[in-house]
């Protein structure tokens, strides 16, 4: 049954559009409180900067100056024109004026601070200025600068005194509460304040005599304006982020469409149709390795499942012969009466296909118990007395073909199943006596090489061709069919002595060459995890 929160897909999905959604979340936060307040910022900073003129204009500087302070608040942001280089003498350094005198004045300078009314601000005698006096000599414009014409709408000023009283105001709109007197100590702090008071921003600096100012205009359309760029944020990272999840969805369902593939192949799969295989083409590099291990193992399986079906077949007809050597001299023998003696012969063949028929039994048991039970019962055991007592057991066989045995041993002790290990050498044995050519020469070596020890059985016989040497360990395979069953082999023997030595953890290799004799060479280890 599908569920979402089992679905691997669903899960990939959904963690990645959790995630794409915090980063887009968090980026258009950062983003937007950043426009903002860089935004506000320059707002803030046009009216600091006639807040300033203002200032300047209560202080008697001079129009010319307060009109290049306007000028440069409200210019246009960027890089600023050089001036043209001043044609007007340079002044006398102070070392070259005389020491006796006052300094002597350029005109234009005298002029300048003819302007500014210095002798009225800076004379000794008006230095102790009262508040009234200061106030009366003010001269505030009814207006701020017309060259500010980057504010929306008409400006707005309001100086109050250190009482709170108003001192001096313009253009204060009427719409909304009339601006409240600032009790707080951040224009002290911070030099000025700020505050958005409905649709109007407004800035906050100290003033002579303790006076406050405030600068203030409309900000709608600077509202406006953020409200647009908050609307562009979040559409643009609605819009990332539906490409984000269409492109999640996308490369989610191209990561899982190989498992897909694996699972549709193996439900395709059966005992019938071993021959199927996952296609790789369009893998990534994981899922491959993955489709490769599976193909591997597939092909394991379908070998096995076809080594099974040969070995039914095998047994089958192994079987099927003696079989029917037993049911003909039965069918013989009670065909019409006989004698005594022609009684026995027919027994006698009966008995022998009995024989042949107990022994592939018996090999088709061990075999299927080597099969289905990897780990034999082991412990300590000597290898020479093994290889002693096969050799000891075959050595009549060995006789009646003219046959020497030489061995050529070295002590060596290893981990192993004493009784299996022993099979495994009578069926090496006797094979290389059977074969091999009359008054000809078996040789047995066993020595002991770092971990492990190497065991030889060499004959000079008929050999085996190259073709046949890598089916010799197949079950039931015989080089040549009717020399094998004169022979009286059963086509397992191999078999069994490789599935033991497989169990031992060792390996068994065969080199041969027709009509000069065949080398079997066994490896085991000494130690050995399994069992």
């Amino acid at each position: 049954m599908f569920s979402v929160f089992r679905s691997l897909r669903w899960r990939l999905q959904s963690w990645h559009a959790i995630m794409l959604f915090l980063v887009i979340s968090v980026f258009g936060a950062l983003l937007h409180l950043e426009m903002v307040r860089s935004h506000w910022d320059r707002v803030d900073d046009e009216l600091l900067g006639a807040a300033r003129i203002l200032e300047g204009s209560m202080n008697a500087v001079p129009a010319t100056v307060l009109s290049a302070m306007a000028k440069d608040v409200t210019s246009t942001p960027g890089p600023r024109r050089r001036l043209p280089p001043s044609n007007r003498p340079r002044r006398a350094p102070l070392e070259n004026m005389p020491l006796v005198g006052p300094p002597q004045l350029e005109p234009s300078t005298s002029r300048l601070l003819q302007d500014w009314s210095f002798p009225k601000i800076l004379g000794e005698e008006n230095l102790n200025w009262t508040q009234e006096e200061w106030e009366a000599s003010i001269e505030l414009p009814p207006q701020l600068p017309e060259h500010l014409g980057r504010m929306e709408g008409p400006a707005y000023f309001i100086v109050w005194r250190a009482d709170g009283s108003v001192l001096k105001e313009s253009r204060v709109p009427t719409q909304g509460p009339f601006p409240t007197y600032p009790v707080s100590n951040a224009i002290d702090r911070d030099r000025y304040a700020r505050q958005q008071r409905g649709p109007f921003r407004e800035v906050f600096i100290r003033g002579p005599f303790g006076t406050t100012i405030c600068v203030g205009r409309h900000a709608t359309g600077e509202q406006d304006r953020v409200s647009r760029m908050t609307w562009s944020i979040v559409l643009a990272g609605v819009s990332v982020l539906c490409i984000g999840l269409v492109g999640g969805w996308w490369f989610s369902k191209r990561a899982i469409e190989p498992i897909e593939r694996m699972s549709w192949t193996a439900q395709r799969i059966s005992g019938s149709s071993l021959s199927e295989r996952i296609e790789l083409s369009g893998f990534d590099t994981e899922l491959e390795g993955l489709g490769a291990s599976l193909n591997t193992m597939l092909d394991r399986l379908g070998s096995a499942f076809e080594q099974q079906r040969q070995f039914t077949a095998d047994a089958s007809h192994e079987f099927r012969t003696p079989l029917s050597v037993m049911l003909a001299s039965s069918e013989l023998a009670l065909s019409k009466p006989r004698s005594a003696e022609e009684y026995r012969e027919q027994l006698v063949k009966c008995q022998r296909a009995a024989t042949r028929m107990r022994e592939l039994g018996d090999s088709m048991l061990m075999l299927a118990r080597l099969d289905a039970n990897k780990s034999l019962e082991k412990k300590p055991v000597e290898m020479v007395p093994i290889l002693e007592e096969s050799i000891e057991s075959m050595r009549p066989l060995a006789e009646e073909k003219g046959l020497r045995v030489e061995t050529d041993f070295q002590q060596s002790q290893l981990h192993a199943n004493r009784s299996m290990l022993r099979q495994a050498i009578d069926n090496l044995l006797s094979n290389a006596i059977k074969y091999n050519q009359p008054d000809g020469q078996v040789s047995v070596r066993c020595k002991q090489v770092e971990q492990r020890i190497e065991i030889e059985i060499e004959d000079n016989g008929i050999g085996i061709p190259e073709a046949a040497i890598p089916k010799l360990f197949d079950r039931f395979y015989r080089v040549d069919e009717s020399r094998s069953r004169e022979a009286g082999g059963t086509g397992l023997g191999l078999s069994i002595a490789n599935q033991i030595i497989l169990c031992h953890g060792g390996t068994i290799g065969v080199s041969s060459i027709v009509g000069k004799g065949t080398i079997v060479r066994i490896a085991l280890p000494l130690q050995h995890s399994i069992g």
